[in-house]
């Protein structure tokens, strides 16, 4: 299955709604396939994924040596414009831009205020994870497991029996970054 028919079936699996981060537009695919924009402002694509973390440099470390990647820039930030848009009061912070293929992750160390912990399971509301596609899902499980990378199970393949006709055949692992941040590497169906 390619790429664009598996995000589009996982699209109509989830209700069909996609709504922009920002307000500015609401698409919907339609049983037809169409898709029905009706606002105007059209969100062109996703910029970045942000994560705080507790130490930059750690997560940076991770990060590059788990998916690779070159890093754009690391600067901090302060300032009333940022605690209002982030509604962190009095916050200042150090972040990063880690350029992944077509994909920027953005890390953030809150150096004031500091936040708390992870302590999100996958079922909690706003628990996201980033799911890093793979050619070697065995490969990459084997090497992050030998540098001590937690994992929640073995790479798992989905069966029929699993209910969702659109992922038959691929493999998926979760595993947690440095802060127990849950990521899943996941391997197309061949």
């Amino acid at each position: 299955m390619k790429r664009r028919d598996y995000l589009r079936n996982l699209a109509l699996l989830t209700g069909s709604l996609c709504v922009s981060p920002f307000g500015f537009t609401m698409n919907t695919i339609n049983n037809n396939n169409k898709t029905n924009t009706k606002m105007k402002g059209k969100t062109r694509s996703v910029h970045h994924i942000g994560i705080p973390v507790s130490n930059l440099e750690k997560s940076l470390e991770f990060y590059k040596d788990f998916a690779g990647g070159e890093v754009q820039f690391t600067q901090p930030m302060w300032g009333e414009g940022l605690s209002k848009g982030a509604n962190v009061p009095n916050a200042k912070l150090r972040f990063s831009f880690l350029k992944i293929n077509n994909t920027i992750l953005e890390l953030i160390e809150y150096e004031r205020p500091k936040g708390e912990p992870f302590n999100r399971n996958n079922n909690d509301i706003g628990s996201i994870h980033i799911a890093f596609e793979v050619d070697d899902i065995d490969e990459i499980y084997n090497r992050l497991r030998g540098k001590g990378v937690e994992f929640n199970a073995e790479p798992y393949t989905f069966t029929e029996d699993d209910g969702a006709e659109a992922v038959v055949g691929a493999t998926f692992a979760y595993l947690k970054d440095p802060d127990g941040i849950q990521l899943e590497i996941f391997e197309a169906a061949k």
